[in-house]
């Protein structure tokens, strides 16, 4: 794959900044601009419009997300490290996330949304498939697991979590509510060594 331009990779990198904190719908491309420091004629020479920008956030966001849990899975001493470990980083990263920012992306650009969904439901069962057959390996998860069906029910909880009609922002803060799943799924997943060896981490 072709490296990025230096000059294209300061431009999504600023307009991420700025969606991701303050929401997309109220910043326009004068307002990328400004907080570049640069022209429209500079941003139209890399991306033709709002829409075009914002799907390229989305994909360098998604690859700098995933890049960072496939590292932390390399690190991690065992599967339950792992899990532990992705959810401070996604904690830390729905902290930093304005929850306007899913909101729009659903509302109003549903193509996008569904590029990102498809990317996100492809890495997650990817990602998790292994965690599950890497627990039960260690012997720390249940020897009765179905890790294809354990996966898609991952899956479709994941995707719940992010379902404003189910979990409506200004009633609930989407790090917490994902915080919760997480141990609620380990538990389920865990078998007497693991949950020992879980309660011995969160103790510690």
């Amino acid at each position: 794959m072709e490296p990025m331009n230096e000059e294209l990779k300061r431009i999504i990198e600023g307009a991420a900044q700025l969606f991701l904190q303050y929401g997309i719908k109220g910043n326009t491309m004068d307002d990328v601009a400004r907080h570049l420091g640069v022209s429209k004629k500079t941003l139209y020479k890399h991306v033709s419009n709002k829409e075009d920008l914002l799907m390229q956030v989305v994909k360098v966001h998604f690859k700098h997300i995933s890049s960072c849990i496939d590292e932390l899975a390399e690190g991690a001493e065992n599967a339950v490290d792992e899990l532990l470990q992705v959810d401070k980083l996604m904690t830390q990263q729905a902290q930093l996330r304005n929850p306007v920012f899913i909101h729009e992306l659903q509302k109003f650009y549903p193509e996008i949304w569904a590029m990102a969904s498809k990317l996100r439901r492809q890495y997650v069962l990817k990602t998790f498939s292994a965690n599950l057959r890497k627990g039960m390996e260690q012997g720390l998860y249940r020897e009765d697991l179905n890790p294809e069906i354990i996966a898609l029910l991952h899956l479709s909880r994941v995707e719940s979590l992010t379902d404003p009609q189910l979990f409506p922002s200004d009633k609930f803060k989407h790090d917490e509510v994902s915080h919760q799943y997480v141990y609620y799924h380990m538990y389920g997943l865990l078998n007497e060594k693991g949950r020992k060896y879980l309660e011995q981490k969160l103790n510690h």
